[in-house]
């Protein structure tokens, strides 16, 4: 077990090495934006320059966040099969199933850990504006009052939403883990059918390959969402509960399928290359 969690110590750190350039990139990209825009509308929110300043901010930042998702998801899946590649990180003296299961959760760590940061900024940026803002402060309060009164009335609303809400965030990280596990697969599927061709070699061969099996697993994925309404996930909420419950069990069983699966490859078909 120690082995295990210095391993996970080392590929967090590698995969967090870049993430707090990412942040301040975001942090200083963000101001300089909101700057720049902010000279020529400076009263198109009918308040103080101040204020439309602040709202602006939170509006960049907001947007920058979707986009540095993305970017800094496709980053870790590349790290990741980085590391798995790699010979060096091979050589740690533990099995090829626990180095893997690691691997994929040091990853998803590291996303939650950005967003974590990310959403530390946001609330930075909020207290800012809600310290400087009178307006702000007055009307937090009265939302607040507001929610107090919901609250009360209304508790079996809120709590169905917090559910739906929950049932949301389990999907995602469902959904992203499985998108992990995938990339891995086609990564070691291609590697292990070109070791079965030892007479045809090269990247079209590779890329060839990687269409097909690419092919096959969106055909496979279509099916499936076909027969639980999987786009349902993405219009707000409107999921009821036994297919939510579906999905979420769908996509364990796929996620438990990939892993063991990739788990084999990586111990039977899958050798790791020094780098030179």
């Amino acid at each position: 077990m120690s082995i295990f969690k210095s391993l996970f110590s080392q590929q967090f750190k590698q995969k967090t090495k870049n993430l707090y350039l990412i942040l301040l990139i975001e942090f200083i990209g963000s101001i300089a934006i909101t700057f720049f825009s902010s000279r020529y509308d400076a009263y198109s929110y009918n308040g103080s320059v101040l204020d439309t300043f602040m709202i602006k901010l939170l509006s960049i930042y907001g947007t920058i966040m979707i986009f540095s998702t993305f970017a800094f998801y496709i980053i870790i899946c590349f790290i990741n099969e980085k590391i798995n590649l790699s010979q060096t990180w091979r050589l740690t003296p533990i099995n090829d199933s626990l180095f893997y299961i690691s691997n994929i959760l040091s990853s998803f760590v590291t996303m939650v850990y950005f967003k974590l940061l990310e959403l530390v900024t946001v609330a930075i940026f909020s207290g800012i504006y809600y310290v400087i803002s009178p307006q702000v402060r007055t009307n937090v309060a009265v939302t607040l009052n507001e929610l107090n009164k919901y609250t009360n009335s209304r508790l079996g609303d809120l709590y169905n939403i917090f559910d739906k809400t929950l049932i949301f965030i389990t999907i995602m990280i469902l959904f992203a883990l499985l998108t992990y596990l995938i990339i891995s697969f086609l990564n070691f599927t291609s590697r292990a059918i070109m070791n079965f061709l030892p007479y045809v070699s090269g990247r079209g061969v590779s890329s060839i390959i990687r269409l097909v099996i690419i092919w096959l697993i969106a055909w496979l994925l279509v099916k499936i969402s076909s027969l639980i309404k999987m786009n349902n996930i993405f219009s707000g909420f409107m999921v009821d509960d036994k297919s939510s419950l579906l999905i979420i069990l769908v996509l364990l069983i796929l996620n438990l399928f990939f892993l063991i699966v990739n788990v084999f490859l990586m111990q039977h078909y899958f050798e790791a290359i020094e780098k030179k």
